[in-house]
């Protein structure tokens, strides 16, 4: 006896009316699938379509940005000289810790004031010219900033606004092409700290480094207070970058867990026990006394200090508090 040949697609719909429980589970699956379209084109539709946002409301709060700007390039001498000696030019590179090859990263997306506070804390922590802006503001603030330029090793326009993980996958090619060991990537919104007077940062962060590079083969990332300060391996970003899908807020929940499934991501503070460096929060623009480094500390943790957001379980010795969205993610 010959097989019943195949349904045609009509009569597999007929046949499957005879089956209201089966046409009836069916159905939510098929509304999951469409919502699930619709909301795709939409934000396919506002990613293509919408306007960058400024971080202005009006004409006159970008001009008073504008001169706050100008005022501020003024202070570059004083940060200069805050520089610790072990960030100045070295005679054959030029730059700070010529044995090792990498690059302290900072995206600026918005909000001037808080990033050239937070860039003076980067130059006083002893990292100089080995420090990279990409300037991924509306109007491109800093790459023609003739202070900023003449603190840092380089300044680096996007040629379109980029989303946070767009941001990160950005620094990584460029490690990748330039062939770093690893990179820094810190907030642009975040203040470095030694752990006492007499200490440089960037010396006890380079230390620790060194210790977790001879002590842990298999590392991935190393945190300093989560990613607010974190050390990235280039070698691991090879294989894992930011899913560019999940464009900013819950993209380092997904990005953490895939680095694991390979690499370790460390807290610094278990790893190396005698780094008590501090990365700190900053809700404003301030005037810092960097040579004065317990005053800078008193400003520093005078104001109100939010917890860090983390993903559950994403790095050890994180308890997972929460912190508002649009500052957890700011690049």
């Amino acid at each position: 006896m010959l097989a019943s040949p195949p349904l045609l697609h009509s009569q597999r719909s007929i046949k499957l009316k005879e089956g209201p429980v089966s046409c009836w589970l069916r159905v939510p699956a098929k509304a999951a699938v469409i919502l699930l379209t619709c909301s795709s084109l939409v934000q396919f539709y506002l990613l293509f379509t919408s306007e960058p946002a400024s971080p202005y409301h009006s004409r006159s709060e970008g001009q008073a940005a504008l001169r706050s700007q100008t005022g501020m390039v003024a202070d570059t001498a004083a940060v200069q000289a805050a520089m610790p000696a072990s960030a100045r030019a070295e005679p054959t590179t030029g730059l700070p810790f010529p044995d090792h090859n990498f690059a302290v990263f900072i995206i600026f997306s918005w909000n001037y004031k808080i990033f050239w506070s937070s860039l003076q804390t980067f130059i006083a922590a002893g990292w100089g010219k080995r420090i990279i802006i990409i300037d991924n503001s509306p109007n491109r603030l800093v790459v023609n900033d003739s202070g900023v330029n003449a603190l840092v090793g380089e300044v680096i326009p996007t040629r379109v606004q980029l989303t946070f993980s767009q941001g990160q996958n950005m620094i990584a090619d460029i490690a990748v092409e330039r062939n770093y060991t690893f990179f820094f990537w810190g907030h642009s919104d975040v203040a470095l700290l030694a752990s006492n007077a007499t200490a440089v940062f960037a010396e006890e962060v380079m230390a620790c480094m060194e210790k977790v590079m001879a002590e842990r083969a298999d590392w991935g990332i190393v945190f300093f207070h989560y990613d607010w300060f974190s050390a990235v391996r280039t070698e691991m970003v090879r294989e894992v970058r930011y899913d560019t899908f999940i464009t900013v807020y819950k993209s380092d929940c997904d990005f953490y867990p895939r680095v694991r499934q390979k690499w370790r991501t460390l807290d610094h503070s278990k790893v190396c026990s005698g780094c008590g460096v501090q990365v700190l929060d900053m809700k404003r623009g301030l005037k810092l006394p960097l040579d004065d480094y317990q005053a800078t500390k008193d400003m520093l943790t005078g104001a109100v200090i939010v917890p860090v957001f983390v993903c559950r379980k994403a790095a050890p010795g994180f308890a997972g508090h929460q912190l508002p969205f649009p500052h957890a993610v700011t690049m």
